[in-house]
């Protein structure tokens, strides 16, 4: 069974990008978001605990999303589906991302956000799983991302955004989307 926020990125793949022979790395592979990949593009899956992903990819592989051992321009489609609140220093994974992202390629990076904060609101040392559920809304989050403070620090990282507001995603409703989700999709200029 796929999560909202699965339905909802493959949906808006599916209509607003040509992915067909197209190079992506999909970090945390969601099931049905990857087989409709892989049957149109050719994917590397990674994540920091491949063995939990192997019944999705048995070929993916580990990797640590600060430091991608890919070669600079290698993919043109990076997807990244609530990973970033999970790393410390998200600004160097940001980085990273460009790094092996070519010129004009597209990054779909998802992260949950609060619209009703300006500032993320993060603290590195608090490692209690209760405080940070509390704060960031689950055990193994190290932080809650504002709307726009989000935008600004991919922006930061060399990113142009194009970001899908809840209105301009009313024509996925019945994918059953968050009332508030947005699709945060930024270019590499």
């Amino acid at each position: 069974m796929s999560k909202n926020r699965e339905r909802l990125l493959l949906a808006v793949i599916k209509d607003k990008l040509d992915i067909n022979g197209k190079l992506v790395l999909h970090f945390s592979p969601e099931k049905n978001l990857f087989r409709y990949l892989a049957q149109h593009a050719s994917v590397t899956s990674v994540d920091t605990m491949p063995g939990f992903y192997r019944n999705i990819d048995p070929n993916i592989s580990f990797a640590d999303a600060t430091a991608l051992r890919f070669r600079d321009k290698s993919f043109d489609l990076v997807i990244a589906n609530h990973i970033l609140e999970h790393i410390p220093d998200d600004g160097k994974a940001i980085r990273e991302i460009y790094r092996v992202l070519r010129p004009g390629g597209i990054a779909i990076l998802q992260v949950p956000f609060s619209a009703s904060i300006l500032s993320t609101i993060e603290d590195p040392g608090i490692s209690d799983p209760e405080r940070q559920e509390e704060l960031f809304g689950q055990k193994d989050h190290v932080r809650i991302y504002g709307l726009r403070d989000y935008i600004n620090r991919v922006e930061r990282g060399g990113f142009e955004s194009v970001v899908l507001s809840p209105s301009a995603l009313l024509q996925y409703e019945q994918f059953a989307i968050q009332e508030q989700e947005y699709v945060f999709m930024f270019h590499k200029r």
